[in-house]
């Protein structure tokens, strides 16, 4: 019983030591074929990294000021009613629901979001349209609801 027990472990030892020479099971001419028939990957991105200089030029080139908006909700207005950004802006809205449930709507530049009661949603979209442009409260939150509008004006 003591040899079939040895005998088993030395097996066990050399099945465990002939798994172990390839990843996966695969010895090492199939490592070869697997890596061979990998499809290449191109990419439009230069292959060396820009510096941190390079980096912040291309960040500023590209990116429009960030005009920081808030505006709060409640039964039955906004405030302020009245905003302005300047053309191009990329406008960061936080709208506060001090009271009870609302909604705000800005159709002109694709903004509709619920405010839940006594919470904020933050809202961002680029200012690309010059003039003026209704915002308005498209949930039911009580009698006046439809009296909460105001104005964005992009200048």
């Amino acid at each position: 019983m003591k040899w079939f027990i040895f005998a088993m472990l030395v097996l066990s030892c050399m099945l465990a030591a002939g798994c172990g020479s390839g990843i996966g099971g695969l010895d090492s001419s199939e490592k070869e074929i697997v890596v061979a028939t990998m499809p290449a990957v191109e990419s439009d991105q230069e292959s060396v990294p820009p510096t941190a200089a390079e980096a912040e030029e291309e960040i500023a080139e590209d990116s429009h000021p960030l005009s920081i908006i808030s505006i709060n909700a409640y039964q039955f207005a906004y405030e302020p009613d009245r905003v302005v950004v300047r053309y191009g802006d990329d406008v960061l809205l936080t709208v506060t629901s001090l009271d009870v449930g609302c909604g705000f709507a800005l159709p002109d530049f694709g903004v509709n979001v619920r405010v839940p009661a006594e919470e904020s949603v933050q809202v961002r979209f680029t200012a690309d349209r010059m003039g003026e442009f209704g915002f308005f409260n498209p949930v039911y939150s009580g009698r006046g609801w439809k009296d909460m509008e105001g104005k964005l004006v992009v200048e």
